[in-house]
């Protein structure tokens, strides 16, 4: 992913309210992983939505999917030196804050 790109995910969370969340789980980190009702940044991405997770020291920004062929949480998760990673979280895992 280009510089320019994640520039403009992480800008984009900055404008996340409280109320744009709509599912939360613990992470391994101490933190939460949380699922937005807003729109993924990335170009080519149109039917994701922006996820975040982290503690209180550190942030990481991706875009996220729920599958119905597997009612899975499909998340691409970009760290701050511009590496992706891929990751499925069950969607058992999620406490679901607001219906969309």
């Amino acid at each position: 992913m280009n510089k320019f790109l994640l520039v403009m995910l992480l800008l984009s969370v900055f404008s996340v309210r409280a109320d744009d969340e709509i599912a939360v789980m613990k992470n391994e980190a101490g933190g939460f992983v949380v699922l937005t009702q807003n729109k993924c940044p990335i170009p080519q991405s149109d039917d994701f939505r922006l996820a975040y997770t982290g503690n209180n020291d550190i942030r990481i920004f991706g875009c996220w999917k729920l599958l119905s062929t597997d009612s899975k949480v499909h998340v691409v998760w970009v760290t701050p030196d511009g590496d992706s990673h891929y990751r499925t979280y069950s969607v058992d895992e999620f406490t679901v804050e607001k219906i969309i």
